[in-house]
């Protein structure tokens, strides 16, 4: 009664979530996005989830590599639906805070400013069970990198609770790591 082939794509899914948001192993990451792709192919499975995270999480990927013309043809179609999305989201993570780190990967940084932004103001409004501390490293990282570090403090001070809530110990190191820079920034040893 179970169709374990569709368990098989959601696992190769889940494994590239895992590489990429928890273990910014972006390599690997493509590696299982690109095999459950084949699987759905092969299998001839069409599940509506599968055409919106595939897309995502090879985007995501792509952009922790720094691929930059992978990237910007697809964040320039979605930034025109990502809120909606956002609002209709039953997971933790926000699409538009996903959006936002991609352009910051490719170093867009005024578009990774603009979605973070939104995110972040999403999440002052979500409900406490939805509140994402990683959108708030977002922005912090992209204000360290353009300069701005009493800026990324301040994001950082306000996202700290809901990144300590949220228990990803990579997402608190990585933002410990920015906080550090940006005082390095402001001479602030």
């Amino acid at each position: 009664s179970h169709d374990f082939k569709i368990l098989q794509i959601y696992t190769h899914l889940y494994l590239s979530q895992i590489y990429l948001m928890m273990k910014s192993n972006y390599s690997l990451g493509t590696y299982y996005v690109d095999l459950a792709k084949k699987e759905i192919d092969e299998y001839n499975i069409h599940v509506p989830l599968f055409d919106m995270a595939i897309p995502t999480l090879l985007n995501m990927c792509y952009s922790g590599l720094g691929n930059y013309s992978k990237v910007k043809k697809e964040l320039d179609k979605k930034g025109s639906t990502i809120m909606k999305e956002t609002y209709e989201s039953k997971d933790l993570w926000n699409p538009v805070s996903m959006l936002a780190n991609q352009y910051k990967g490719i170093a867009e940084y005024d578009s990774a400013l603009k979605y973070g932004l939104m995110a972040v103001d999403y999440n002052r409004k979500a409900p406490q069970a939805k509140k994402y501390g990683f959108t708030y490293f977002i922005v912090a990282d992209t204000y360290v990198k353009t300069k701005k570090y009493q800026k990324a403090i301040d994001y950082l001070i306000e996202g700290m609770p809901y990144l300590l809530k949220n228990n990803f110990a990579k997402d608190i190191a990585q933002a410990k790591l920015v906080y550090a820079q940006a005082f390095y920034g402001l001479k602030q040893f």
